[in-house]
């Protein structure tokens, strides 16, 4: 099992951290993909250096792909025609297309979330136009999962564990971190 976390300037600290953190934890290879090279920068000052950059990704060699929100992450993100390519390739293959706070909103730009239901962060429901909305903290349809935001962090990072790694793994995570 292989999956991507992308990032880019601005991205969300909370949702890309616990996501990565617990995704490790279970035994599941985590790239972080950047929009550049070297250091990005998120929404609160936090430096990191990913593992790739975007696009040397191959949707062919990944199992799931994570969009952080943040703001501007989430707006470059969406601005980049190979993050937007990326996603639709990897809906067109029935692969996990995974996404937290405004991340939906990428999905949304790349056409893959049509008569979905999924969560974003409270105020950005108004930009789904082509999904269903719900409230819940963590939603998941067919090969979708979305999440509301960085206090629903670790629900998120739970639920893709479960789906990735089994209940199981998931229940023994939930206890050593005492969630």
């Amino acid at each position: 099992m292989i999956v991507a976390i992308l990032v880019a300037e601005g991205f969300e600290e909370i949702e890309t951290s616990v996501t990565y953190d617990v995704l490790k934890r279970a035994g599941i290879e985590v790239l972080t993909a950047g929009l550049k090279q070297g250091p990005i920068t998120g929404s609160r000052g936090l430096r990191i250096v990913c593992d790739i950059v975007v696009d040397e990704l191959k949707a062919s060699a990944l199992d799931g792909l994570i969009v952080p929100g943040g703001y501007p992450g989430y707006v470059n993100l969406g601005k980049s025609p190979v993050v937007l390519n990326l996603i639709r390739t990897m809906a067109s293959a029935g692969k996990d297309l995974a996404s937290i706070c405004a991340g939906p909103l990428v999905l949304e730009q790349a056409g893959v979330i049509k008569g979905k239901t999924v969560t974003c962060f409270p105020g950005t429901e108004s930009s789904l136009k082509t999904a269903r909305f719900s409230p819940q903290r963590v939603i998941e349809d067919g090969n979708i999962i979305t999440s509301r935001g960085p206090g629903t962090a670790m629900d998120f990072a739970l639920k893709l564990v479960e789906r990735w790694a089994g209940y199981e793994t998931a229940e023994k995570i939930r206890k050593e971190l005492v969630v």
